[in-house]
């Protein structure tokens, strides 16, 4: 995958909305996307099947992972809520790269602009 071809995905992300993503690429069974956050309140996720690993294409917020989802509503094997009760504060910025594990709440907060991610979906190993 191309560093002109990323750049181009990012480029045409929506930036209306508090997040938008775009599959980038697929090589089945692992999926990557690229995501823009904005500084606006963010819901929280949690994936049952699969973990999720970030690296930030730009910007800088705060990671909150772990704790309890807030208001949770299922669709498939994920989790989304309106946010996370506990959990653990991580700042993260440019070149950064972040493993949320299967099954680990997690929510971006305190976003500085406009966050840019590559996630990278890893579905667990058959047991």
């Amino acid at each position: 995958f191309k560093a002109a071809d990323l750049a181009s995905a990012v480029a045409a992300l929506p930036s209306d909305r508090p997040s938008s993503s775009v599959r980038v690429f697929t090589l089945a069974p692992y999926n990557v996307n690229v995501e823009r956050r904005l500084a606006r309140p963010q819901g929280a996720s949690l994936h049952e099947a699969q973990a999720e690993l970030f690296h930030v294409l730009d910007g800088s917020a705060t990671l909150l992972t772990g704790g309890t989802l807030v208001a949770p509503t299922r669709t498939g094997t994920n989790l989304a809520g309106t946010g996370i009760e506990g959990g653990v504060r991580q700042a993260i910025a440019k070149g950064d790269f972040m493993m949320v594990p299967s099954g680990v709440p997690h929510q971006f907060v305190d976003i500085q602009g406009s966050l840019q991610l590559m996630a990278i979906y890893l579905p667990n190993a058959p047991q």
